[in-house]
């Protein structure tokens, strides 16, 4: 039944729509090179706000294999990691920050 009592065959949700960019969550310019990369990858991202950032690094299996914490980021900032003991894959960067998650795909070739 609709609002006024009669049968319709229309249903209507609310649906909030979170953020969809990486500028809504207060980290912007994310960028990861090389990618693909056989051993070494870089990140540099820039935020406004200072803040502690999570960075991990996941397997498809969803098992973290990197988890590194940034204290204090402000402005531009790059990191480098290394996952050349790694089998070959995808993998999953996630940067966790003050305002939400954001993540991008990592080939490891």
């Amino acid at each position: 039944l609709d609002d006024l009592g009669c049968i319709s065959d229309t249903i209507f949700y609310l649906v909030n729509m979170l953020p969809t960019t990486v500028d809504d969550y207060g980290v912007w310019d994310l960028n990861v090179f090389p990618n693909p990369s056989r051993d070494e990858f870089n990140i540099s991202f820039k935020t406004v706000n200072k803040q502690k950032i999570k960075v991990r690094i996941m397997n498809l299996f969803g098992e973290v294999i990197l988890l590194e914490s940034l204290e204090g980021i402000k402005e531009e900032y790059t990191y480098s990691f290394n996952l050349e003991k790694y089998p070959k894959g995808v993998y999953i960067l996630e940067l966790d920050d003050d305002n939400g998650i954001v993540n991008k795909k990592l080939i490891l070739h």
